[in-house]
């Protein structure tokens, strides 16, 4: 029988209050996104991720259009701690978005860009070199442990140029935009492997399980 992922210790729960409603003409993705889960900003506190991953985002944030409300100045405040929840991560890249007037296209694009400046880094690149895309892809897993908890990642090969990832997370913790953010990033992942003419299409997209169809040359 499956067991319930273990809270670490070195986790920082968001302990701020719920989002205030007026916050909804203009963050729009961030509210529906949080309205959706059982306990909105709290939900799913044992599913988490590391810090790094959002200050990467934020130091990338694009302007916002008006000041920050103050809710929002604390979602995107740095952690303290090693990890975070996912929910917050997510809500954060939806408010970085908002605040930035960005549409779902430029959303993604933007997240895609942070993504590939941060595999183009010296350390990531020095790492990618020593791997061929599906050796990157047989590690996916492992390496998806390394800097999330509580969430699922396999990886199979379908073809010499070929792979299927299949993500599984708690009910609504992922949704369908945030999953393609993800795509992105394994897009940009295998680009950095020396993959040629990289796609990564999001497949299924479920309330729990996403799959993620990778192709290369």
């Amino acid at each position: 029988m499956a067991t319930a992922p273990v809270a670490r210790s070195d986790a920082a729960p968001f302990e701020g209050p719920p989002p205030p409603a007026s916050l909804r003409p203009r963050f729009a993705r961030t509210m529906g996104y949080l309205e959706s889960l059982p306990a909105g900003i709290h939900s799913y506190p044992r599913c988490q991720a590391r810090a790094g991953i959002l200050q990467t985002f934020v130091d990338a944030m694009p302007a916002p259009v008006q000041p920050l409300d103050p809710w929002v100045a604390a979602l995107l405040r740095p952690s303290p701690r090693a990890y975070l929840p996912e929910v917050v991560l997510h809500a954060s890249l939806f408010a970085m978005g908002d605040a930035a007037g960005l549409d779902d296209a430029q959303f993604l694009e933007w997240n895609r860009a942070t993504n590939r400046a941060l595999y183009g880094g010296l350390l990531y690149r020095a790492l990618m070199a020593i791997f061929s895309p599906m050796q990157l892809l047989e590690r996916a897993p492992k390496r998806w442990e390394n800097f999330h908890q509580g969430t699922s990642l396999t990886v199979r090969s379908t073809g010499p140029r070929e792979a299927t990832g299949t993500l599984s997370f708690p009910e609504r913790l992922f949704t369908p935009l945030i999953l393609q953010v993800y795509a992105g990033a394994f897009a940009a992942a295998l680009e950095h492997a020396r993959a040629r003419d990289v796609t990564v299409e999001l497949g299924a997209a479920g309330s729990t399980a996403g799959e993620f169809v990778a192709r290369w040359r």
